[in-house]
């Protein structure tokens, strides 16, 4: 019995893409999900004492890359100063020492990313988490992370692969009088 090139193909992508439902390791190369950030913002309490340090958990499903902090003097249009957080040995617990911060007082964001470079943030650049000292104003909380919009574009690879390993399959023919099959596939395009 003769096999032809596009039942070969359907077979192999329909074992690719079985691995995936069956061996979840090889599922987390194709790495979708962004980092999760659990920070509580500074207490005007707390910023009266002295800023010595941010601290944040950040956790993701396959692997933290790096996590940084973005400050500066509130009220300030200079740039952000960038500090590496590091990790705590027991946990998922990263920290950023800070030079003394005084009056007014800090605005910062953290930001990080997982390994296949996915990002997330507590608070950003435009709206960054804003701490004062000795005006007794209330720190602001950090903004609502924005949802996300859509479908991720590595849903739409996968489609993509399985309406291949369809036509390969079910469609083609092999020259010798097979009838032939055509698939239309209508979605939205993926918002980037």
């Amino acid at each position: 019995m003769l096999v032809s090139r596009s039942t070969i193909l359907a077979m192999f992508i329909i074992a690719l893409l079985s691995q995936f439902l069956v061996y979840p390791p090889l599922a987390h190369a194709v790495d979708i999900v962004h980092p999760t950030i659990k920070h509580t913002p500074i207490s005007t309490k707390a910023a009266a004492a002295g800023i010595k340090e941010i601290r944040a958990t950040v956790t993701d499903d396959v692997g933290v890359k790096e996590v940084r902090l973005y400050y500066r003097t509130l009220g300030s249009n200079n740039g952000y100063v960038r500090i590496r957080m590091m990790r705590e040995l027991d946990g998922n617990v990263y920290v950023a020492k800070l030079p003394e911060i005084s009056s007014p007082g800090i605005e910062y964001y953290i930001w990080a990313s997982d390994s296949a470079g996915n990002p997330k943030t507590s608070g950003t650049k435009s709206t960054p988490i804003k701490v004062a000292i000795g005006s007794g104003v209330k720190p602001t909380p950090a903004p609502a992370p924005p949802r996300d919009k859509g479908i991720s574009k590595w849903v739409w690879v996968g489609l993509g692969a399985v309406a291949v390993g369809a036509l390969a399959g079910g469609g083609g023919g092999t020259g010798t009088g097979e009838p032939t099959a055509t698939v239309n596939i209508t979605a939205p395009v993926p918002v980037p």
